[in-house]
């Protein structure tokens, strides 16, 4: 049938007045209370509703529709007067089409009311359960499972799967299935959602609120006062203001031409400024009155897509904006900033070859010295240094060139000797060798006295000190009656106390990171050929092989274009 055709044979319905339809179901209900004994036709209003919805949208027309009505009505006294000749006893045969006219009608009821959601929770449910398996436990999991492969089953038994057959089940199973539905649709849908469209949960979140305030006026009153007593700006909302707002918010951006780097700067403020109008505009919406608000229905969906969408656009936009915005010293090289520690976080590298060990390491090492891993994938994490650099054991001569090679600094200390490694003036990475630890930390003040250093150590295992995750976020006063400096990070600058905790949450991540890269490297030192050193020089030459790597992937991930020294 061609689209015209279509909306052809669909007008009939749009001209039928609903008072209509409302006495058809009034008169459907009285003739199903006729059939049942002590049924009245209000208990019976229900499933009169979706008889004449049923027909109403397979009907081709008003007469179809009514010609329909009165043969189905007529079926079904037919069988009632058997029944009645029968003495009223119950009888199968003789109730299987009202039965099936009942499957058929809640058939279509969950087929329209949960459709959509036990398809979306089928499609996605493998992906939720392998990342809440990875993430989360066990039991979540086997959990999300089980509820998906029930509903797999019931998407078989509405007949939406292409793939599998339509299984029929009697009208105890839909009844039972109905209730499952109404009970856990909604919430698998969520858990599914979030992980796997956490834009969508989102958005679906603010439509349950929204839909919740709107039908309820105290809780809506009770949501003004809050920002009224929580905002010191406070002030009442108007339709009026939020118009406007929303308005703003939808006018479209003049692309730049492609050429115009100024223009396309120009471009990505301005879906910033829409995405800080389409925020105010959800805030002035939340503060309306109950009854203003619900002039706009649908607003805070609205409000939330188009702040996704500008979010999206400037993520995929924010590499190459910011590469024409970064700071740069007077060799035009990139300024390396604390952040730089977590943003770029250290990744493990299998190489296949020996060619940067072998730039590394003097080109007259015989062979055996500079052996590597040949199967990584049966590698376990080494969490200690066998030979290099161990306490009590003196250091290898051909590990001091290496390190200058990657400008490192190697201490000397008794009880446990490290490497530092310094990213500019932002932050240093030292490593530890017994046990393989690697801490990242913001390179401390220079005017820290011995004491507060001493402060800002944590002891670990006897006299082992690691330094403090607060190493170089408080800063200190240029003199006894000055303040601390304040911090400067992730593009804000306040007071230690407000961004030194955060800062230090996300250095001990990148610390975890960057101590994960270095066991795995040491780990290539008891696989392939070094599975087979015996001596403890194989093996220390071994672990110079495995620093040396780790160094270079430290070096290439905060200076991408980093070239080591002659």
């Amino acid at each position: 049938m061609s689209s015209e055709a279509a909306a052809a044979a669909d007008s009939w319905r749009s001209s039928i007045a609903q008072s209509y339809r409302s006495t058809e179901v009034r008169s459907i209900a009285t003739v199903l209370a006729e059939l049942e004994p002590g049924a009245t036709s209000a208990s019976k209003t229900m499933l009169a509703m979706r008889f004449e919805e049923s027909i109403f949208k397979a009907a081709t027309s008003l007469d179809d529709y009514k010609k329909t009505i009165e043969k189905r009505l007529k079926k079904l006294r037919k069988h009632y007067s058997k029944q009645q000749a029968y003495g009223g006893e119950t009888n199968i045969e003789l109730n299987d089409d009202l039965t099936r006219e009942k499957e058929a009608l809640l058939e279509n009821e969950l087929r329209e009311n949960f459709g959509p959601k036990i398809m979306y929770i089928v499609d996605k449910s493998p992906l939720a359960v392998t990342v809440t398996r990875e993430k989360s436990d066990e039991v979540k999991a086997k959990t999300l499972e089980n509820h998906a492969n029930k509903i797999k089953e019931y998407v078989a038994v509405l007949g939406l799967s292409s793939t599998q057959p339509k299984v029929h089940k009697d009208l105890k199973y839909l009844t039972r299935m109905k209730e499952y539905l109404e009970k856990y649709a909604e919430i698998v849908r969520d858990h599914v959602s979030k992980v796997c469209d956490p834009e969508m949960y989102l958005c679906d979140s603010f439509a349950k609120l929204d839909q919740h305030f709107m039908l309820a006026e105290s809780a809506s009153d009770k949501l003004r006062m809050a920002l009224q007593e929580y905002d010191a700006d406070y002030a009442p909302s108007t339709p009026d203001h939020l118009t406007r707002l929303m308005d703003k918010m939808n006018e479209p951006l003049p692309i730049p031409r492609k050429s115009d780097e100024k223009g396309e700067l120009k471009y990505a403020l301005g879906k910033i400024e829409k995405f800080r109008t389409a925020t105010s505009a959800l805030y002035h919406y939340w503060n309306l009155n109950w009854g203003d608000r619900s002039s706009f229905s649908g607003c805070s969906n609205k409000c939330m897509d188009v702040a996704l969408k500008c979010l999206i656009e400037l993520e995929s936009e924010y590499d190459s904006l910011v590469k024409d915005l970064e700071d740069t010293d007077e060799n035009g090289k990139r300024i390396i900033q604390l952040e730089d520690a977590w943003n770029n976080v250290m990744t493990y590298v299998d190489n296949e070859n020996d060619t940067s060990l072998a730039e590394d390491m003097d080109e007259q090492q015989p062979e055996a010295k500079r052996q590597k891993m040949e199967d990584s994938s049966k590698c376990h994490i080494m969490i200690c240094s066998r030979v290099l650099l161990t306490p009590g054991r003196a250091i290898i001569s051909s590990i001091i060139p290496v390190l200058k090679r990657k400008r490192a600094k190697l201490v000397r200390d008794t009880s446990s000797p490290h490497v530092i490694l310094k990213f500019g003036k932002a932050f240093e990475m030292k490593i530890f060798f017994v046990p393989l630890l690697v801490t990242i930390r913001a390179i401390k003040d220079k005017e820290e006295n011995s004491s507060s250093q001493q402060q800002m150590c944590t002891t670990i295992g006897g006299s082992l000190r690691w330094p403090s995750l607060h190493q170089g976020l408080h800063g200190s006063p240029t003199s006894s009656s000055d303040k601390p400096k304040e911090l400067t990070v992730l593009g804000v600058t306040g007071p230690h106390t407000a961004l030194a905790n955060i800062a230090a949450k996300k250095l001990e991540y990148a610390s975890s990171q960057a101590t994960l890269v270095l066991r795995r490297c040491f780990a290539e030192t008891i696989a392939g050929k070094g599975a087979v050193a015996k001596s403890d020089f194989e093996i220390e030459i071994l672990e110079v092989g495995a620093l040396v790597k780790f160094l270079l992937i430290a070096r290439c991930t905060y200076i991408p274009d980093w070239v080591d020294d002659d």
